[in-house]
Order: structure tokens, then C-alpha cells, then sequence
């Protein structure tokens, strides 16, 4: 791991996973057709941009290793997700293709995806933050070091590791952030 130039200022960013926190999660989704964004989703991300934080999207795609769809595919649904974002710009966008079968370090829990980004772009991680609705987006996030935020599709569902927080939706998950980094 090539050191860190501790005399330039770190980034901050957000790390966002993609299916049910910014789209509607269709399993393994191949057609960019398909493509439905969350309420709220847009303006958030809009709020974050402009308020200076780095945005990046970090999924797991194990559909590529269970033959479903193609890295083509994957990257085409991120491509129409992004279009769909717009003005809103992201500063990376990482996928993991392998499955829970395999031994991986990228796929989240695994922190490789976040750790990738903070080598390319000299961010600070404990000043940045993963925002999940799975208990494997959380453990991600607090693998690499990073404050959490879970937004769980089914409230009853338990978090190991905890959550540095948990919204009951994007707009106050973005709200959070906002308000701890004042």
C-alpha cells in the first residue's frame, strides 16, 4: 500500500451502496430499463455535492459470478442509474462481481471497494461515511474505518456492527450527515 501524502488535504466522502438505498433493489438487475430511483434520492445526493463531499456508489454484483448478467450489463444498469442521477456527478463507481461463495475482498463486508477509493482519491476514512440498507453495508463501512448509516428495509432487522446511526429513509440519512459535519 503506497503511503499516504499527509501534507495534502484528505477528502471526505459518502459511499453508497446501490440496490434499495438509490434504486429499487431488482435482483440482479441487468436491464438499465429497469431503473428506478428511490424517493428523495436525487435531491439528497445533490445536497451532499454541493455541501463538498465526494460521492461514490460501491455494490456487491454477484449475479456476474453466478452467470445472470454480464460486467457489461452491470456497468450499463450503473451507467442508467447515473444518467438518472444527473446533475448529480459521482466521483467513482465500484462494483464487487463475486459471490458470497467465494473469498473475496471486495465484496462488502469486505472493505476493498472502500479501501481502493480512499487509495485513488486520498480520502480520510474515518471523515467518511457508508450509507446501507444491509447489515453487510454497515460491517463494510465499519471494516474500513468509516462512520455508518443504516437504512433498514425491515426495521426489525439487527445490525452487527451497529450502525454509527439508522434513518428511517435517504432524506434523513442525508439530514444526518449534514448535521454532523457542520
Amino acid at each position: 500500500m503506497p503511503a499516504t501524502d499527509y501534507t495534502q488535504p484528505q477528502a471526505r466522502a459518502v459511499f453508497l451502496d446501490r440496490d434499495d438505498t438509490l434504486m429499487r433493489d431488482i435482483p440482479y438487475c441487468r436491464d438499465p430499463e429497469l431503473v428506478e430511483l428511490l424517493p428523495g434520492v436525487r435531491d439528497g445526493l445533490l445536497r451532499l455535492q454541493q455541501s463538498g463531499w465526494l460521492l461514490f456508489i460501491v455494490t456487491n454484483q454477484s449475479g456476474i459470478a453466478r452467470g445472470y448478467c454480464t460486467h457489461a450489463e452491470v456497468r450499463a444498469v450503473n451507467s442508467r442509474l447515473c444518467q438518472l442521477l444527473q446533475p448529480v456527478k459521482f466521483t467513482g463507481v465500484y462494483y464487487s462481481p463475486d459471490s458470497s461463495e467465494q473469498h473475496s475482498t471486495t465484496r462488502k463486508p469486505a472493505p476493498g471497494m472502500l479501501l481502493e477509493a480512499a487509495r485513488t482519491h486520498n480520502l480520510h476514512l474515518p471523515s467518511c461515511w457508508m450509507v446501507g440498507d444491509r447489515p453487510t453495508d454497515v460491517a463494510c463501512g465499519h471494516n474500513a474505518g468509516c462512520r455508518t448509516i443504516w437504512i433498514p428495509r425491515d426495521p426489525r432487522d439487527c445490525s452487527d456492527p451497529l450502525p454509527t446511526h439508522k434513518a428511517t429513509d435517504f432524506t434523513q440519512a442525508v439530514q444526518i450527515i449534514l448535521s454532523e459535519t457542520a
